[in-house]
């Protein structure tokens, strides 16, 4: 090569060396570079990216030899326009030939020739020692990329667990609640998440944040149903007392609709007394509310004891209290039906009244039994509403 050739490359090296060094220094202050630096990558993290992070030393190593070189070829060079021959030899072998040696390595017994070294020296050319920083720094830049991809989904979530979990636990605490399953979950997975970030951040899946945020908002969820429950504890007490009451009342309208409409009624379908079960799970009830609904505040129970005493005993009783009220209803249901077709019977008698039938011997004797059975004590209701169906048709034919 000419010596203005060899003047455009070793140009264009310096050049190289100012961007290399500028970057090595940005990536020598990256946070995430200097975390990975300090701590010891394990499983898929070192796996994936532990040679490339291990390698980044090397980066700074690899730069003072291109350095070094760069600047043996510029004191060859010298200022003055034309230098001898030599010295563009020289400056030709340093800038195109395997002039840098990079590294040293000892040659075992047995590798060696009778006339070879114990040592063995690694050459490479400019080119080649920036191809290999090259590669050296594109597989540093991509641990660091994947791994702060990672931390930037991950250490919001992170933080917003660990901000919310002191106000929780003193919300707990102000309230008497010292241990919280819910609580102690999501402390567990702070922990598991901040261990997987400083060691194996790679291996922190998506599923694993799943789970810190929806320990989260379980634990947010469970505090604010315990201040709830709490505040509310007394008035939910008086509310089962009164609940205890309506029970006994409910319980005595089956009973009482009971006996009314099976003496109203002929035959009535879907009605019932009380179950035997119904009986017993009452008295049960009754037996429980002695402790469920007791004030025992001062005799030093804690007071989820009681709530948890408290909802058991509501669960039970709304069940039952449900199916007193449905029963209570079923036996109505045929009273009311009977007290409809009094109804029907009335207007189909204004109904007669008005077309002028009301004196017709049919239609006179047809209202007679109407009346009779509709006011009858037990009534059939399958005649009633089949007397009421045939007066119907006589007043809806023409004249």
């Amino acid at each position: 090569m000419d010596l203005a050739e060899l003047d455009d490359l070793f140009s264009r090296y310096r050049d190289a060396e100012r961007r290399i060094g500028a970057n090595l220094v940005e990536l020598d202050a990256n946070p995430t570079l200097k975390m990975l630096a300090a701590g010891r990558p394990q499983g898929e993290t070192a796996q994936r990216f532990g040679p490339a992070l291990a390698s980044a030393a090397s980066l700074w190593h690899d730069f003072e030899l291109l350095r070094r070189t760069l600047a043996d070829a510029e004191s060859v060079r010298g200022t003055g326009r034309r230098p001898a021959d030599s010295a563009v030899a020289e400056l030709e072998r340093l800038l195109t030939t395997p002039s840098v040696e990079r590294g040293r390595a000892d040659v075992a017994l047995t590798d060696r020739t009778l006339l070879g070294s114990s040592v063995s020296t690694t050459m490479v050319t400019l080119d080649e020692l920036i191809a290999i920083m090259t590669t050296t720094y594109e597989g540093v830049c991509e641990a660091v990329a994947a791994v702060e991809q990672i931390w930037s989904r991950a250490v919001p979530r992170l933080d917003a667990a660990r901000r919310a979990m002191g106000p929780l636990r003193e919300q707990a605490k102000v309230i008497e609640v010292l241990a919280e399953p819910a609580l102690d979950t999501l402390d567990r997975l702070i922990v598991d998440v901040e261990k997987r970030l400083g060691d194996d951040p790679v291996a922190l899946s998506d599923s694993s944040l799943e789970a810190l945020d929806a320990a989260l908002d379980l634990a947010r969820s469970r505090v604010a149903e315990l201040q709830v429950a709490h505040a509310n504890f007394e008035r939910d007490l008086a509310q089962a007392r009164d609940l205890l009451d309506v029970l006994t009342e409910n319980l005595n309208a089956v009973r009482e609709s009971y006996a009314r409409v099976t003496e109203r009624i002929v035959n009535p379908t879907g009605v019932a007394d009380l179950a035997e079960a119904d009986v017993a799970a009452y008295r049960s009830l009754r037996a429980d509310a002695a402790a469920a609904l007791a004030a025992e505040q001062d005799r030093g129970v804690h007071w989820r004891t009681r709530r948890t005493k408290l909802d058991s005993w509501v669960a039970r009783a709304t069940a039952l209290d449900g199916r007193f009220r449905a029963a209570a209803a079923a036996n109505v249901a045929p009273i009311s039906k009977r007290d409809e077709l009094r109804g029907l019977l009335t207007a189909l008698e204004a109904k007669a009244a008005a077309r002028r039938r009301i004196e017709r011997p049919q239609i006179i004797d047809r209202l007679r039994v109407a009346r009779a059975e509709a006011g009858r004590a037990p009534c059939d209701l399958d005649k009633l509403t089949a007397m009421l169906d045939a007066l119907a048709h006589d007043l809806s034919t023409k004249d």
